[in-house]
């Protein structure tokens, strides 16, 4: 199983530091997730802005990622890469998955812009935002908030006869206080328990619980399992809104 990361130093939006004689600045730039970053530099007279996945480049054109409403997206994340791209003006982008010049098709993951190239890209995310905001009648801080009911942690390791624990967390995003009735949908051979958990939520509020796996030896070697929740919220049934992955101890995910 995969093992966290020990955090030594957390960074804040703008915040710079230095590192091998290069000066690096921290950017927050929730594109295709709520929780993407980015890092600008300078070096041999080229500004540069690592993206990663919060722009993309398609038909020659800078480019939004793919609307992921897991990842938490929405309209005004789009607009603030837009807007930090202006502000930080780069003369080159570091991309991830699309790593291909905006004039030639060799794959490169240095991406050369201009200014009209950020501006096209602004107004693509304005557009984008528009077209949300039509599709989704929510406010704007809970719109496209797809992961208002998950899994801590999603990926779970197990081993026969050992119980692990995984906890529920589900947040109000709506004006009222809600009440909701969970009820967890093990695979074949696992256990959940408690095996359901209610809740009235406050506005703004969450509420957590703690849940205990267990599973029948002959299912270790099937991995990955699913592990999902029915929601009813306010007496509506929503079905399996979120999962979680269920894997045996020593398979490499």
């Amino acid at each position: 199983m995969s093992a966290p990361l020990r955090v030594d130093r957390v960074f804040k939006d703008r915040e710079t530091f230095e590192w091998a004689g290069v000066h690096f600045q921290m950017h927050d730039l929730p594109g295709q997730t709520d929780l993407h970053s980015g890092i600008s530099f300078e070096m041999d007279g080229q500004r540069y802005l690592a993206v990663g996945d919060s722009v993309h480049i398609r038909a020659g054109k800078l480019a939004h990622g793919d609307i992921i409403f897991a990842n938490r997206v929405c309209g005004m994340n789009h607009l603030k890469v837009g807007r930090r791209l202006l502000e930080v003006e780069p003369d080159v982008l570091l991309n991830g998955h699309h790593r291909r010049e905006l004039d030639r098709p060799q794959p490169r993951g240095d991406v050369p812009v201009n200014r009209q190239d950020l501006e096209d890209f602004l107004a693509s995310a304005e557009r984008l935002a528009g077209v949300l905001d039509e599709l989704v009648a929510d406010s704007v801080d809970r719109r496209c908030r797809a992961d208002w009911v998950r899994f801590e942690p999603y990926r779970i390791g197990l081993q026969a006869g050992e119980a692990s624990q995984v906890e529920c967390i589900v947040e109000n995003l709506e004006a009222g206080p809600i009440e909701v009735v969970l009820r967890f949908v093990p695979p074949d051979g696992v256990t959940v328990e408690p095996p359901t958990a209610t809740a009235r939520i406050a506005p703004t509020g969450e509420h957590r619980s703690m849940h205990t796996i267990r599973c029948d030896r002959n299912q270790l070697r099937f991995s990955p399992r699913i592990l999902c929740v029915d929601v009813t919220l306010n007496g509506k049934p929503l079905g399996w809104v979120a999962e979680c992955q269920l894997w045996s101890e020593g398979v490499e995910l």
